[in-house]
């Protein structure tokens, strides 16, 4: 049977927002959907995204190049010499929510035609605002391998949870991993539907791991399990206990020297000095 793939994709700075194929039968003249085709092509597309800076102005302080709305940033890495950036702060605030430390960053510099593969590897905040106020940035290169911690989503809803209540306990948000640049995946997936009992556990062998990626954990470690719904007599003995204050009534109440005695014939405290 003969088809043809026709579709679109709409991209936004580096990043597929949105992927519509249509295989069309030339001789039934039907429709359907399917992304498989082009699942390739999204990966690459998506994998890195745009950015700009420029070469910091060190005769400015960081805290005056902040006034000025700029995040003072240094790129580094093996073989290379470190470079401090400057750049525009909604712009990296952008680049910081949609790359994380799990995306590559595809950096230019002006005055430099050189376009460097970065990854994000440390962001500092202000501790009330939150605000960014420095960058580190790794650079990459082309056929070495990289290591670097990326998230663990889950995927599904545990057959458990929805029977019998209970929480699913994520113990590793993150995990190590290692490959080339171009393998690079934003997160590593675990199924937890098979956790069926409260004594299931996923561990990292678990893990949906892309060709080319290795895990820098042993794979028994133990990722994902069930705890069990607590009872009422339960989350009662594990309430703090209170130790409750005896107070005595007026006829057993002792009176301890100078407490609660007339005040009258003590000395006023002398005037301060002007």
């Amino acid at each position: 049977m003969a088809g043809t793939l026709s579709g679109s994709i709409d991209v936004q700075e580096g990043h597929a927002l949105s992927v519509v194929l249509v295989l069309r039968d030339e001789h039934e003249g039907g429709a359907r959907h399917s992304a498989r085709a082009l699942w390739r092509v999204i990966e690459t597309m998506a994998s890195s995204i745009a950015l700009q800076g420029a070469p910091r102005i060190m005769s400015l302080k960081a805290k005056a190049l902040r006034r000025e709305g700029k995040v003072p940033a240094v790129l580094y890495g093996n073989d290379f010499a470190s470079q401090n950036l400057q750049f525009d702060y909604l712009t990296i605030a952008r680049v910081v929510q949609m790359a994380g430390t799990s995306r590559l960053v595809s950096l230019t510099i002006e005055g430099d035609d050189v376009e460097h593969t970065v990854l994000i590897r440390e962001v500092q905040r202000e501790p009330v605002s939150d605000a960014i106020t420095h960058l580190d940035l790794y650079r990459l290169v082309a056929g070495v391998a990289i290591s670097t911690e990326i998230p663990v989503v889950q995927v599904g809803v545990a057959p458990i949870i929805e029977s019998m209540g209970g929480i699913v306990n994520q113990l590793m948000d993150t995990v190590e991993i290692e490959c080339m640049p171009r393998d690079m995946p934003e997160s590593l997936k675990v199924d937890v539907t098979s956790l069926d009992d409260f004594a299931s556990f996923l561990t990292v062998d678990d893990l949906v791991v892309p060709p080319g990626v290795e895990v820098l954990l042993p794979g028994d470690t133990m990722l994902v399990r069930v705890l069990a719904p607590r009872s009422e007599e339960e989350l009662e003995e594990l309430a703090p206990e209170v130790p409750e204050l005896e107070v005595e009534g007026e006829e057993g109440a002792e009176v301890i020297e100078g407490e609660g005695e007339d005040l009258e014939g003590e000395p006023e405290p002398e005037a301060a000095e002007e």
